[in-house]
């Protein structure tokens, strides 16, 4: 007699999932843990039922235990979607568009056109979470940045706008079902221990592929997909830069995303609450002025800067986290690329110095080339012979261009007079060891000038000593001055970025030296001792103060600016 079947179990109506952030392979699936549990408070504040409820949290745990039901309202709310009509350049072949527009295109240079675009209806995600927190909620300029990263970086293909599609047409989403099929299938086999991976796919983890190069399939666990889904909640976004040299424009180019390995659990979710909240919703242009970026690391520098101001000391940071990783992602067209991705780990004395160099309206070349500097610990003006060689010089040299962001002289200006203020404060430094790359600096600096103030004088029938004041005090200059200065500068920054090792040596001693420099015996000799031994340092700091000295405040001979400062 056959022995009866045996009956199968009845699924759970509830499922405990627990979490350890030593278990999570990596910082998204940590920042997702977060996410996760910033979206259960925020749906906690707006009301909602019924939600996963949340058993244990400490700095590296928690315990959380879902319905479906539970399970649905958080998904839910997640793709929760609006329709937008979304202008397109070229016509959906699979899609009749809603109606077609004419849009004038105004370039820099040349006649304005006429451009045809195609109106479509599609569903982009709502930002529920953000909008709740944000000052100004969902017209905050943070607001538009991140919904336009998910839109056209993370959800870039139509085929995955199914779940934004039911939630703007007031359905549930599709996913949740099928979802909690497979975690109470998982949590059956764990039971019998058994592992039944899932395949992963760049939505919800970045870099994703159905395979690798080695064929080796990218697979995780249900129970850490769904973590999966929520690490964008966690993580900041920013809007990088790129200077378009032929057209003269500062451009957008991607986004960058800077995801927290989180180190303590508990702590950083309330810490990033207020980081939301916090956010300065000042715009420039479309953009928040605080999210525009000059390189990939400064988006990981002004996320800890972020953090960690207001409500966080900064020696608490490198508990709060393990590191921040950085991804600069693009979509030149159908596909998504990587550009760039780096790691950065907190130091409360690197976000320290970052405070005081951070000015979304700094030079571009300036910012790059000294926070470079600053993440890789090493003088702020090395490697300044890149940028001023490589760029058109006329970026350079004030008066020979019109410049679609802060002039790169005016920003050396001002670090050399920060050094030599430094000085004049505190006169022991002149014999400390750490100042003596800023004492060579300051010494650079003060013959530049003599240097440019010389042959300025030489050419301009006005000299310095009879230039006129303004009503505070500050120097008027004229057209023909401006003009002196202006070939004054440019011969000298065109001569030494083309020569190098012995040939400027000799170009330095034979023209930079050619005139009173003002320096006592022991400062010139300790000049001549760098040109020597370290002619790349020389050089870099006498391209960088031309750049400073050609900067004439004021636009015109009528107008000059209370940031001019004195040279000698």
């Amino acid at each position: 007699m056959a022995k009866p079947a045996k009956a199968k179990a009845p699924a759970p109506d509830s499922l405990t999932l627990e979490y350890d952030l030593f278990d999570l392979p990596t910082a998204q699936h940590k920042a997702g843990l977060a996410g996760m549990l910033l979206l259960i408070d925020s749906l906690k504040e707006r009301e909602r039922e019924p939600l996963p409820e949340v058993e244990e949290l400490t700095a590296t745990r928690a315990r959380v235990r879902f319905t479906a039901a539970s399970l649905q309202t958080l998904l839910d709310d997640w793709f929760d979607a609006e329709i937008v009509e979304i202008p397109k350049r070229s016509k959906n072949p699979k899609k009749a568009p809603k109606r077609e527009e004419l849009k004038e295109i105004k370039p820099k240079d040349g006649k304005a056109k006429m451009e045809k675009r195609y109106i479509y209806d599609e569903a982009v995600i709502r930002g529920n979470l953000l909008a709740h927190w944000l000052q100004q909620g969902n017209r905050n300029p943070w607001h538009k940045l991140w919904r336009d990263m998910l839109y056209r970086v993370i959800y870039a293909k139509p085929t995955t706008h199914h779940n934004f599609d039911d939630r703007a047409a007031g359905k549930p989403a599709r996913l949740v079902s099928e979802l909690w099929d497979d975690l109470v299938k998982s949590h059956a086999a764990r039971s019998v221990g058994r592992i039944s991976p899932h395949e992963l796919t760049s939505i919800l983890f970045l870099g994703a592929q159905s395979e690798n190069a080695e064929q080796v399939p990218f697979k995780d666990r249900i129970e850490y997909i769904l973590l999966l889904r929520f690490w964008a909640l966690a993580s900041s976004v920013f809007a990088p830069r790129i200077i378009d040299t032929h057209k003269g424009l500062l451009k957008e180019h991607g986004f960058l995303l800077a995801i927290p390995e989180v180190a303590d659990l508990k702590r950083f979710v309330r810490r990033m609450q207020d980081y939301w909240r916090d956010l300065d919703p000042a715009p420039a242009g479309i953009r928040p002025r605080d999210a525009l970026i000059d390189l990939p690391a400064e988006g990981g520098l002004e996320f800890l800067y972020q953090l960690a101001r207001h409500r966080v000391e900064q020696s608490e940071l490198e508990s709060l986290l393990v590191a921040v990783e950085l991804y600069h992602l693009l979509r030149p067209g159908d596909d998504v690329k990587l550009l760039a991705c780096g790691r950065i780990q907190p130091d409360s004395t690197l976000v320290n110095r970052y405070k005081d160099l951070r000015d979304p309206r700094a030079n571009p070349f300036f910012k790059s080339l000294h926070l470079g500097n600053l993440l890789a610990n090493r003088p702020w003006f090395e490697g300044a012979d890149t940028p001023l060689t490589l760029y058109p010089w006329q970026y350079f040299i004030h008066g020979a261009h019109q410049y679609p962001f802060r002039f790169f002289g005016r920003d050396a200006r001002r670090q050399f007079d920060h050094i030599r203020e430094r000085f004049e404060k505190d006169p022991t430094m002149e014999t400390a060891s750490e100042s003596q790359l800023d004492r060579l600096a300051r010494r650079i600096y003060q013959m530049i000038w003599a240097y440019v103030d010389h042959r300025t004088d030489e050419r301009s029938p006005i000299k310095r000593k009879d230039l006129k004041q303004n009503e505070k005090g500050y120097n008027i200059y004229p057209d023909a001055y401006r003009e002196a200065r202006l070939k004054a500068c440019s011969e000298a920054f065109l001569a030494m970025r083309g020569r190098h090792d012995s040939d400027f040596i000799e170009y330095f001693t034979g023209t930079i030296c050619s005139v009173p420099h003002f320096l006592k015996e022991a400062e010139f000799l300790e000049v001549s001792q760098a040109l020597l031994n370290e002619p790349l340092t020389v050089k870099n700091l006498a391209m960088l103060a031309l750049s400073a000295h050609s900067y004439l405040p004021g636009g015109d001979s009528k107008k000059t600016s209370a940031d001019e400062s004195a040279n000698s």
